[in-house]
């Protein structure tokens, strides 16, 4: 008799955990998949238009979610001296080819950063409560267009930051800011 009521009880304090952690990942760490949506909203900026990622090349998603204006995402050597995915060339010989710049020892290559900064017209990064300056700290050079609120793993108590506890979730965690900037233009000098 007492089995019968407390399998309901444990079960649904199952379903109560799982859903709470549930909320707790789909609010804490979707940003990467939000931030790149906000390209749909902004127009092509010329014929090269370039979409730049730095620190955060583990989080970006898919080609799919990048609008057909973007020409090209390229990374921004921040740190990382692992190998990088690269634009497919076709005159490589396909995909049965190895192109030079792969090897098996997961070294970076060359190519796969973009040398300078000026080449980006949009650029994504993590903006996190750590002593070093983001890139989007620099307002001359860079505009936001869309900061989306990311859970900062280290900076929160693993309690909090592994379930949605109401009134104590959004409180307790530390959260950073995941960026999507766009390059403003330089001023021609021209008087208008």
């Amino acid at each position: 008799m007492i089995a019968k009521g407390v399998r309901p009880v444990f079960l649904g304090l199952i379903l109560c955990a799982s859903h709470s952690r549930t909320f707790s990942i789909l609010n804490g760490y979707s940003a990467p998949l939000e931030i790149y949506k906000h390209l749909d909203h902004h127009d092509a900026v010329g014929n090269e238009t370039v979409l730049c990622v730095g620190s955060e090349w583990h989080r970006y998603p898919s080609s799919f979610f990048v609008p057909s204006y973007i020409k090209e995402v390229r990374w921004i050597d921040e740190g990382f001296r692992g190998l990088l995915p690269l634009p497919f060339n076709s005159s490589l010989g396909g995909m049965a080819a190895a192109p030079p710049y792969f090897n098996d020892k997961n070294k970076a290559s060359s190519d796969q950063y973009l040398r300078d900064i000026e080449l980006c017209t949009f650029f994504v990064e993590l903006s996190l409560q750590r002593p070093f300056p983001a890139r989007g700290s620099d307002l001359s050079t860079w505009e936001t267009l869309a900061a989306i609120p990311y859970l900062d793993r280290e900076l929160s108590p693993a309690m909090f930051r592994s379930f949605f506890i109401p009134y104590k979730w959004t409180h307790e965690n530390t959260f950073g800011l995941y960026k999507l900037l766009k390059k403003i233009p330089k001023s021609t000098g021209g008087h208008t």
